[in-house]
């Protein structure tokens, strides 16, 4: 994943996200006038990070990440708890999970 982009030093538009959902990079200010384009949070759920803020000098958050688990489906279903929040994308031979929110462990 790469992470938001910079911001620029005047007032130019700021720099693009990055791959993954990372927010662009803030603008920059030009004789006290602010041009706040091109910043933002990451993408939920795709870990990439976020872009700078030029006005509050705060970079915006990342996107939260992903945990994705796949093995061949010889093997049996994994037990998983309530307290996870995922879902099952399809490949073929594999069982698959894909993780987004929550806490807790699987058994294979």
């Amino acid at each position: 994943m790469v992470g938001g982009g910079g911001a620029s030093g005047n007032a130019r538009q700021g720099g693009n996200g990055g791959i993954g959902g990372g927010g662009g990079g803030g603008a920059g200010v030009s004789g006290g006038t602010n041009s706040p384009q091109g910043y933002g949070p990451g993408q939920p759920n795709t870990g990439g990070g976020g872009g700078g803020n030029h006005t509050t000098s705060t970079p915006y958050g990342g996107g939260s990440g992903v945990v994705v688990i796949a093995y061949p489906n010889t093997f049996g279903a994994a037990t998983i708890p309530g307290t996870l929040t995922y879902n099952e994308p399809t490949r073929a031979g594999y069982r698959v999970y894909r993780f987004t929110a929550g806490t807790g462990n699987i058994t294979v």
